[in-house]
């Protein structure tokens, strides 16, 4: 039980911030002359209303709930401020903290969850022994619809690698977290690495302070 909890934990630790993240590190600067093609929200009193849906392997999605993600506030962590999101994929009591850092997207322990200047370079890597390893790139601008309407989004994907043998579903795996330009988060896609099936959130509709 307790090693069957781990592995379809797993991939919940990838999206949310956890106590295994890796030691902070500085964050790269934007390369000379390069533009932001999108912006992050990240001003208080912000929501954003998800459908929530689960997702089959013929690509079928079934919404399961409504929920909302809000900025409550700020605060300063480690000398840096940053804006307190409550309301995640994982439930709406969920939390976490951000901040833009030269166009990148930071949480507290130095982990890049986003860029809006370097779609070349790997952002976040990491690995748990036995388990899987995992890598994060941003991907450049695709038209994507959700019911709050037609975005051009920004792909921040992460490829998951399943190390056990006996794996019986697609390997690698592929999580998504599209963004758009002064949005945010418009799409969302994660998984149990024990199901073959995926969960997610997409954008309603959104308010921007």
């Amino acid at each position: 039980m307790k090693k069957l909890l781990c592995v379809s934990f797993l991939t919940m630790f990838f999206l949310s911030a956890c106590k295994k993240c890796p030691d902070p590190q500085p964050e790269p600067p934007p390369s000379p002359g390069s533009t932001r093609p999108y912006n992050y929200p990240l001003t208080i009193g912000s929501y954003w209303i998800y459908e929530r849906f689960n997702l089959d392997t013929n690509g079928v999605e079934a919404v399961v709930s409504v929920d909302s993600s809000y900025i409550s506030g700020d605060t300063v962590i480690g000398g840096n401020t940053y804006s307190v999101f409550v309301g995640d994929i994982i439930g709406p009591t969920g939390f976490y903290f951000r901040r833009d850092s030269l166009g990148y997207l930071v949480d507290p322990n130095g982990v890049i969850r986003g860029s809006n200047t370097n779609f070349t370079d790997t952002l976040w890597a990491g690995s748990t022994p036995g388990y899987a390893d995992f890598y994060y790139k941003m991907i450049s601008g695709t038209s994507l619809f959700v019911p709050a309407g037609t975005f051009t989004a920004f792909d921040y994907l992460g490829t998951v690698n399943v190390l056990f043998s006996g794996y019986m579903w697609d390997n690698p795996r592929y999580l998504h977290s599209y963004y758009a330009d002064s949005v945010g988060l418009i799409r969302e896609t994660s998984f149990f690495i024990l199901s073959p099936n995926y969960i997610g959130r997409k954008l309603v509709r959104y308010h921007i302070q």
